[in-house]
Formats: structure tokens, C-alpha cells, sequence
């Protein structure tokens, strides 16, 4: 089996070094286009213009997929990538982008993708609240009972919206403990959510420490779990939002 290399730190300084120099370059090139350029705003600016324009708008956002998830170079290694995770394009060559995450657990890192899979827009929540008490009658759903429930309040924009209550559970001498918790943005796909359906891989962990996730399911070992039918409407709201950390969706309330 041949032997995968690792690149090293200073391999990847030196790869950015690199880009940072390209987009510096790319800059250059723009004004010295623009100062020789005739000042009559119908006037083409040229391909080289407009290129280095796109390279200069830089925030972007990985792309919508059917799991919520999108694989990258990180390293020489394939990562996955959570949909609408927010990152900065340096530099496009070879029909690749290259660029720096900018929230998440892999937060400062470099990684690569093929060209256009990050776009220019994402949806984004902000106030994302979660209070999570007991039910007062609970809910039965194939066999299972869900003797807690989640409701979900947002705000999209200037508007504010809420959804729920949604049946869910903890671990009855284990629960998700009381309080106000930071949820943090996903972090990478859990197998076992993948017989929930559409974005069941896509958990978001309670707190900053910890093993205690917000995911779908039928049983719990201490995390909120939600009953696998509302799953995909709660991802909605929760993936898009960001309490402003670079690390959090929103706050869950523990009751």
C-alpha cells in the first residue's frame, strides 16, 4: 500500500502565502485596468476586470446539498462541511477554489474544492431560542414515547417566527441538563442519523463540551432527540442560524 503523505504547516503557510500573493497581483492589475480605463460608465471594462472583481468578493458560502453536508480538501484529506458554513474564497486556479473557513470547529483552516461549490448567498437566522421542557400529556409515535417538546423562535431578518412545540425526549436518569446552553453549528456527520431521512446526519452539539446533541431519533442516551418526522424543518431554522461567536446557531433552554 503506498505510503499518503501529510502536508505539513509550513506547507500550507507557504500555499496561502502563495494565493495571497496571486489576489495582491489581481488587485494590481484592476487599477492599473481602471486608471487607464475612459471615464464612461458604458464602457466594458474587459474579462480581466470582471475576473479580478469575482476573485475580490470574497465571503462565500458552502452550497445547499440533499444531506446537508459537502466534501472538501482539507490538507490532502476529504472533510465534510456543513450547508451555508461561512468561508473565504483566496484564490481560483485549475477549475478549483481555494480559500479559509471562517466559523465552525474547522474554523482558520485552508481547503480546497472544485468551482462552484460555494455561492455568493445563505440564508441566515438571528435570536434562534429553543426552550425544551416537559409535555404536559405526552406523545406516542411508532411505539416510542416523547414526553418532552421543543419549540423553536427566530428571527429572519425583522421578522419573527416560531414553530412547534414538536414532540421530543431525553434520557429519563440522564437528561439534557437544565439551563441556558450555546448549540454550535454541525460539526461533521453522524451515522447514526442516517435512517432518519433527509439531513438526519446533521447534529448540533449542546454546548461547547461534551458528548449531548439536538439530532433525530427514537431513543436517547442523555441528548435532545426529536421525534425523526419534524427533524427536517428543525434543521432548517437551525442550520441557517448564527448567534454572532463564529461557533453557535442559538441558545437552548433547558426547563
Amino acid at each position: 500500500m503506498p505510503i499518503r503523505r501529510t502536508r505539513t504547516k509550513s506547507s500550507e503557510l507557504r500555499d496561502l502565502r502563495r494565493r495571497h500573493q496571486a489576489l495582491q497581483e489581481s488587485v494590481s492589475k484592476l487599477e492599473a485596468r481602471l486608471k487607464s480605463s475612459v471615464p464612461d460608465d458604458r464602457r466594458d471594462p474587459g474579462p480581466e476586470v470582471d475576473q479580478a472583481l469575482e476573485v475580490l468578493a470574497l465571503k462565500r458560502y458552502v452550497r445547499a446539498t440533499a444531506d446537508g453536508w459537502l466534501q472538501v480538501m482539507m490538507s490532502g484529506t476529504k472533510t465534510s462541511l456543513p450547508s451555508g458554513l461561512g468561508v473565504t474564497i483566496t484564490s481560483q486556479t485549475g477549475g478549483r477554489d481555494y480559500g479559509t473557513i471562517d466559523e465552525g470547529i474547522f474554523s482558520g483552516r485552508t481547503f480546497d474544492v472544485t468551482s462552484g461549490n460555494v455561492v455568493s448567498t445563505a440564508q441566515r437566522n438571528s435570536n434562534v431560542s429553543m426552550p425544551f421542557e416537559r409535555a404536559q400529556v405526552p406523545v406516542v409515535i411508532d411505539g416510542i414515547t416523547y414526553d418532552r417538546q421543543l419549540t423553536v423562535s427566530w428571527m429572519e431578518g425583522e421578522v419573527a417566527k416560531s414553530m412547534g412545540p414538536f414532540p421530543t425526549k431525553t434520557h429519563a436518569t440522564n437528561p439534557t441538563p437544565s439551563g441556558t446552553h450555546d448549540v454550535e453549528i454541525a460539526d461533521y456527520p453522524h451515522s447514526d442519523g442516517k435512517q432518519y431521512g433527509a439531513f438526519g446526519t446533521v447534529w448540533f452539539r449542546i454546548g461547547h463540551l461534551g458528548d449531548r446533541y439536538v439530532h433525530p431519533g427514537r431513543y436517547s442516551d442523555g441528548c435532545l432527540t426529536c421525534a425523526p418526522g419534524n427533524w427536517q424543518r428543525i434543521y432548517s431554522v437551525l442550520n441557517s442560524g448564527r448567534l454572532g461567536d463564529g461557533q453557535s446557531v442559538g441558545r437552548l433552554k433547558v426547563t
